[in-house]
């Protein structure tokens, strides 16, 4: 190797000084990014089930500053963010799907960042190019949900911890504790992070006590403990408040019953939560429930939950992230430097990707991946251009060395990949294609136009009620009188009778006869008067009552 070879691998193996053109280069690609994905938001047709409470809970709360709004079933980050973009977007529905668009083009340039710093500037432009176009990670990058919102701040946290325990840099250590508790409080996996690189932290300054570990652990580990702390401590306290428990998420009490559900042990089937508590005055959050009294009174229960996500997990993963790319990652972990810098990288990864570990004790869900596959982007992409080792024994100069594998195996992977993310014609549609999501939506939009503005709506579909613009509650999984009863406590004015809310409430039968034969005589019982009747585009018939 000539002595310009050598420059050249100096140069990038030892991840140089940002330069100004390297900034606005990579400012030039997020910006594309963000173009691409705010373009992309038409293929999105509907609010998930999770986003129609997320959108009014972030509203609610910069319009009441009452901290209570947030409840206690999902973090407040999330719908927080989602509140603040309101204030200037004035649009709830484009609210949510912003953040989440902001909030992961934003990861990709974090993952550009460990990537160049973890290896070297061509592996940061292999992983951005990856985790930017990757179809899951572009799929759910306007998606209403917490996922993308909480990869960030997961990410983030991570890399700022590696800078600041690899520079003994205290201001580094404070802004990853903020960064992991805003991670926390978006999604309750984000202490498991944490905790992770807390114990790889603390391990490796037992092992070097001798060589300046104990000022290690006060210049780095300590701040980062406190700044996280600093937000999850108060969370913590006002869960117990709350649910009168100790509990690092608010799901957590009520995990055995909804396993029992999910199961088909429970005899309310998956709306098991909406049983009244023991004082009537409530549905019950089942406190008590967690995973411990599964485990203590249907042990079999519980480890066949746990074969179940073992089986599950292969297939759901490889839909997300293919197994090649998985390979490269693998190669990365192995064939990467073995020197310290490198390894605690390694360490942040698996850090970051630790909640995988207890995701077998739950549910497996597909974009529960999404963090954790952002992060295996920057191994990825190491791990093609580690590839460029193989033609140390050719002529070729070390510069194309680190250069031909982002040119032939990065980046014609991401035109591939833009390639499948380019938004298609779509199909004719039919309610049992997407479950009814998108009929629920302009069952609301008519419902906006038909009912009277003060009209409280009783409907088992938060996107109905989301998308009408009225106040909802939900029938309780009670006896027909009772639910009459809650509806008139709660002052509703009108039921909306689906397919769903046919299967969920079978006790409201006395409301299904048009329905089930649409050309008999029906007579709605003494308690109602049928409003409407209709069926949407997508062929979802639905009746509309007024309660007398």
């Amino acid at each position: 190797m000539n002595s310009q070879d050598q420059q050249a691998l100096a140069v990038d193996e030892s991840s140089p000084e940002w330069t100004v053109k390297e900034i606005w280069l990579l400012l030039l690609f997020l910006s594309a990014v963000l173009l691409f994905r705010i373009f992309n938001l038409s293929s999105y047709d509907v609010l998930s089930a999770d986003g129609t409470s997320y959108g009014p809970i972030g509203r609610g709360f910069f319009k009441t500053g009452d901290f209570k709004v947030f409840g206690f079933i999902s973090g407040p980050g999330y719908s927080f963010f989602v509140g603040l973009f309101d204030l200037f977007l004035r649009d709830t529905e484009r609210s949510l799907r912003m953040v989440s668009v902001v909030f992961s083009t934003m990861t990709v340039g974090v993952v550009y960042c460990m990537g160049r710093l973890f290896h070297n500037r061509q592996s940061g432009m292999a992983a951005a190019l990856l985790c930017a176009t990757l179809p899951f990670l572009h799929g759910m990058s306007g998606i209403d949900i917490t996922e993308p919102t909480f990869t960030f701040f997961l990410l983030a946290g991570g890399f700022l911890f590696w800078k600041a325990y690899t520079a003994e840099n205290r201001l580094h250590a404070v802004a990853a504790g903020l960064l992991l508790a805003v991670a926390y409080l978006t999604r309750s996996e984000g202490f498991i992070t944490w905790f992770a690189l807390s114990v790889f932290a603390v391990a490796d300054l037992v092992l070097r006590f001798r060589q300046g570990g104990r000022q290690l652990f006060f210049r780095v580990i300590v701040p980062f403990w406190a700044a996280f702390l600093l937000f999850f401590a108060p969370y913590l306290v006002y869960l117990r408040a709350m649910t009168g428990e100790w509990h690092l998420s608010g799901k957590a009490s009520g995990n055995a019953q909804v396993l029992k559900a999910y199961h088909g042990r429970s005899q309310d089937g998956v709306d098991v939560k909406f049983r009244f508590n023991k004082s009537g005055d409530g549905f019950d959050i089942a406190k008590g429930e967690g995973l411990g009294k599964l485990l203590r009174e249907e042990p079999e229960l519980f480890f066949l939950n746990i074969r179940t996500n073992i089986s599950a997990i292969p297939g759901l993963f490889n839909g997300a992230m293919p197994w090649y790319l998985l390979f490269f990652a693998a190669a990365a972990f192995i064939f990467s430097p073995w020197k310290r810098r490198h390894l605690f990288a390694n360490a942040c990864i698996i850090s970051i990707c630790s909640p995988l570990v207890i995701y077998i004790l739950f549910f497996v869900q597909q974009r529960g991946f999404h963090p954790y596959i952002s992060a295996l982007c920057v191994m990825t992409g190491a791990g093609m251009c580690l590839t460029g080792n193989l033609l140390d024994k050719t002529r070729m100069s070390a510069t194309l060395r680190l250069w031909l594998p982002l040119l032939l195996l990065a980046l014609p992977l991401a035109v591939y990949y833009i390639y499948q993310d380019v938004p298609g014609a779509k199909l004719p549609y039919h309610y049992e294609q997407d479950g009814a999501r998108r009929d629920d939506k302009h069952i609301g939009q008519r419902l906006k136009k038909l009912l009277p503005p003060d009209a409280v709506l009783m409907t088992r579909s938060g996107r109905i009620a989301f998308y009408a613009e009225k106040p909802m509650i939900i029938p309780p999984q009670e006896s027909y009188g009772e639910i009459i009863a809650y509806a008139h406590k709660n002052k509703s004015t009108h039921l909306v009778v689906t397919p769903q809310l046919m299967t969920m409430r079978p006790q409201l039968e006395p409301l299904f006869g048009p329905l089930i034969n649409p050309g008999a005589p029906f007579v709605p019982p003494p308690e109602f008067r049928l409003v409407y009747m209709g069926e949407e585009a997508g062929g979802l018939p639905y009746i509309v009552y007024q309660f007398n």
